[in-house]
């Protein structure tokens, strides 16, 4: 489920992944969404239906979420992340 609008949980989708080769045949599976777009979410809850291990790690409360969906917020990530 792509950014909905009244979203089912407050779990979020990082950007890091790692994956077996399985997820190319996945993605090659996925029908475009209204957008004519493939989503690489449709793609692992594929994996899933597939009985395919998935596995996803929770932040801790200390731990922060970092969007980096712009130029400028992609920088300003690179940027504090060398002021750690």
């Amino acid at each position: 489920m792509e950014k909905p609008h009244s979203p089912p949980s407050k779990i979020a989708v990082v950007g890091v992944y790692v994956f077996s080769d399985k997820i190319y045949s996945a993605i090659e599976k996925i029908q475009p969404d209204k957008n004519d777009e493939i989503q690489l979410t449709d793609a692992i809850r594929l994996l899933v239906d597939e009985g395919n291990d998935v596995y996803a790690i929770e932040l801790d409360s200390h731990q922060k979420r970092v969007d980096i969906g712009t130029p400028a917020s992609y920088l300003m990530a690179l940027k504090n992340s060398f002021s750690v």
